[in-house]
């Protein structure tokens, strides 16, 4: 079985680090402590020149909830724009109303933006009231990729709904498995869920290759 294994890393020299570990992409953010938030734009760049693999950067502004205000939109579109400089493959970002539902026009815009980078909905997915319909309405955008833990606190509790949305991955919105993945657990995860992107913390190669020792324990 072949999995994707997205590392989520804090700084370039954690990217190489993941990147020789055996990782297939990679999502640079800053400030992990707090949910992560956009890297420095001198991160980004030497990832940009440094990296092999594709990379993934974070569009987020600050930590807290994902309603932006015109001053953090531009933030993020910024944030695009040096994804795109830098030779990214993608963005992660989501952006959510007041009343906990997708932004629809904000996320437009941000995915137009982005173009021809491919775009995740980061887990700001899982803080909204229907999961379904909101997968819908980003298979409708034209969004990649969505990143999510089932709409729980980790991938593990959330595994049944996971499963469910991962059986409507049809080429157009893929799944990303997030939330606690850990080596220890990830063979459950993927084995409960089907899941084939799995995304996980790195601060170095070892990490990877635990995880990837344990997928292929599945097998062995």
């Amino acid at each position: 079985m072949e999995y994707l294994l997205e590392a989520c890393v804090e700084s370039a020299s954690a990217a190489r680090a993941a990147e020789d570990g055996g990782a297939d992409r990679v999502e640079l953010c800053a400030n992990l402590a707090e949910g992560g938030v956009t890297a420095d734009p001198g991160e980004i760049a030497s990832v940009g020149v440094d990296l092999r693999i594709p990379f993934v950067v974070l569009v987020r502004p600050r930590p807290g909830n994902f309603v932006y205000g015109a001053a953090e939109m531009e933030v993020c579109r910024r944030a695009v724009d040096l994804a795109l400089e830098a030779g990214a493959e993608g963005v992660a970002l989501g952006v959510l109303t007041e009343d906990g539902r997708l932004d629809v026009a904000n996320t437009r815009e941000l995915v137009n933006r982005a173009r021809p980078m491919r775009v995740t909905f980061h887990r700001a997915f899982d803080e909204t009231g229907d999961l379904d319909a909101a997968f819908e309405a980003l298979r409708e955008l034209g969004v990649d990729r969505v990143l999510t833990s089932g709409g729980a606190p980790s991938a593990q509790q959330g595994q049944d709904v996971l499963a469910r949305l991962v059986a409507r991955t049809d080429g157009v919105l893929d799944v990303v498995v997030a939330g606690t993945v850990r080596p220890e657990n990830v063979r459950a995860i993927a084995t409960a869920t089907a899941a084939r992107q799995l995304h996980f913390r790195t601060d170095g190669a070892e990490r990877v290759r635990a995880v990837r020792r344990a997928l292929a324990a599945e097998h062995g």
